[in-house]
C-alpha cells in the first residue's frame, strides 16, 4: 500500500515538513509495511520558501540562503531571508511583510508613513506595507538575476503592492503633485502614477499567489481577509475603496475582478502594473515538486491545512490536493487543526473524508501546544481505517 502524505504547513504552529513527520509517525504503528512518501506542500504563503528548498536544494552547491536587512510591514528594518538557485531567486512574502512579524501590542507611537497622528494600530492592515519585498526585488536585480519566484500569503497588508511598486522606483503622486508611498489607509489619495524611474532591468517575475479573490468585490482582498488582519467593518470598507481606486488610476478595473489578483492585499495585482506573471501558487508547487508523476500510483493521499474551511476552495493547498484525487481517482483525506463551516460541498469535489485534531473538550491552545501529538493519534487513527 503506498500512502502519500502532502500537507500545507498548519499556521503559527508547524511547517509542513514538520506535520507530515509526525503523520508519517502515526501512521507507521499501525502500517508498518506501508509505503509512505512525504510530499510537503505550500501555497505561495508561509513555508514556501523552505518547501521549495527541501525538494530541489538536494546539494549544497545547488542553492544559496542571504539576508539582507529591509523595511518590514510597519517600517522597523527586520532581517529577511532569500534563496538564490542558479538563475532564479525565491523570496517568501510572510518573511517580509507577514502578519506573524506584527508585535503583539496593538497600539505604539506611529513611524508609519503617510499616516497622520502619535499613535497607531499595529495589527491592522491599513497602516503595514510592502515596501521591504520590492526593496529585496532592487537588490537581486543588482545582482544581476533577472528571474524571481514570489511566494505571496500570509500577509499583514492590504496596500495592493503600492508598497513593492514605490520600492522599485514607482511614483505615487496626490492631488497636489507630492510624492509618497500609499498604504492601505491612504490608496485613496493617489491621483497620478509616473512610472519614468521604475528600476531597470524589470526581472521576471512570478507571482505565486495562494488565494483565487479577485482584488475587489465581495469576494475580494478587503471584504474576505482585512478583517482578519484586524480592520474594522468601517475600515474594511476604506479599504475596498482604496483598492478600487488604485485600479481606477492605473485603468486596470476589468484586472482587478480577476482570480488571484487579491492575494497578501493585492499584491499580485500591483505587480500586474509592471508585468508580473501571476499563478495559483499550490497548483505551481506541486508542479515544481513532480507531484503528479510521485502520486499517481498511490492508493491514498493524506493532507491537510490548520483549518479547512469555506476559504479551502479559493486554490488552498487541500483543495488543489482534492481536486488532484478526484481527476485521478485517488481517495483523499484531510487531517486538520479544526474544521470550519462550509465544507459540505467538499466530498463531491475529492474529499473523502476529515478529522480534527480538536474532536473533543480542548482549546486550541491546548492543541497547539502539543500539535505533534495530536497528530501523530489522529493519523494513527486514520490508518486503522484502511
Amino acid at each position: 500500500m503506498k500512502i502519500v502524505v502532502a500537507p500545507n504547513s498548519f499556521k503559527d504552529c508547524m511547517s509542513s515538513l514538520e506535520v507530515a513527520n509526525c503523520i508519517e509517525k502515526g501512521l507507521e504503528k499501525v502500517l508498518p509495511i506501508a509505503k509512505i512518501e512525504k510530499i510537503p506542500l505550500a501555497d505561495g504563503g508561509d513555508g514556501t520558501l523552505e518547501v521549495i528548498r527541501e525538494h530541489k536544494c538536494t546539494r549544497a552547491q545547488d542553492c544559496e540562503s542571504y539576508k539582507r536587512k529591509i523595511a518590514g510591514p510597519l517600517w522597523d528594518k527586520i532581517e529577511a531571508e532569500y534563496l538564490i538557485m542558479e538563475d532564479t531567486v525565491v523570496i517568501e512574502l510572510a518573511k517580509v511583510a507577514g502578519l506573524s512579524l506584527l508585535p503583539k501590542e496593538r497600539f505604539k507611537s506611529s513611524k508609519v508613513k503617510g499616516v497622520k497622528g502619535s499613535m497607531v494600530h499595529l495589527r491592522n492592515p491599513m497602516n503595514t506595507t510592502t515596501y521591504g519585498v520590492g526593496e529585496l526585488i532592487k537588490t537581486i536585480v543588482e545582482k544581476g538575476i533577472n528571474k524571481i519566484i514570489l511566494g505571496v500569503g500570509g500577509s499583514a497588508t492590504c496596500d495592493g503592492g503600492t508598497g513593492i511598486l514605490a520600492a522599485l522606483g514607482v511614483k505615487f503622486l496626490d492631488e497636489s503633485g507630492n510624492n509618497f508611498i500609499p498604504v492601505g489607509i491612504t490608496l485613496n489619495k493617489i491621483k497620478e502614477i509616473c512610472m519614468g524611474e521604475v528600476t531597470s532591468p524589470i526581472p521576471e517575475i512570478i507571482v505565486l499567489a495562494d488565494v483565487l479573490n479577485p482584488l475587489v468585490g465581495p469576494d475580494g482582498a478587503a471584504k474576505v481577509y482585512a478583517g482578519q488582519k484586524g480592520a474594522s467593518h468601517k475600515e474594511i470598507e476604506i479599504l475596498e475603496n482604496g483598492l478600487t481606486h488604485f485600479s481606477e488610476v492605473v485603468d486596470m478595473v476589468d484586472l482587478s475582478k480577476k482570480p488571484w489578483m487579491g492575494a497578501s492585499g493585492g499584491v499580485p495585482f500591483g505587480l500586474s502594473v509592471i508585468g508580473a506573471e501571476v499563478v495559483g501558487g499550490a497548483k505551481f508547487i506541486m508542479e515544481l515538486l513532480d507531484f503528479e508523476e510521485r502520486v499517481s500510483d498511490a492508493d491514498v493521499i493524506i493532507t491537510g491545512e490548520g483549518e479547512i474551511n469555506k476559504n479551502t476552495r479559493y486554490g488552498k493547498v487541500v483543495w488543489e490536493v482534492m481536486q488532484f484525487g478526484k481527476t485521478h481517482k485517488i481517495p483523499v483525506i484531510g487531517i486538520t487543526g479544526s474544521i470550519g463551516e462550509g465544507i459540505d460541498g467538499f466530498y463531491k469535489e475529492g474529499l473523502s473524508s476529515v478529522f480534527s485534531l480538536m474532536e473533543g473538550p480542548i482549546s486550541v491552545a491546548e492543541s497547539i501546544s502539543d500539535a505533534c501529538g495530536f497528530l501523530e493519534d489522529v493519523a494513527f487513527q486514520v490508518g486503522k481505517s484502511f
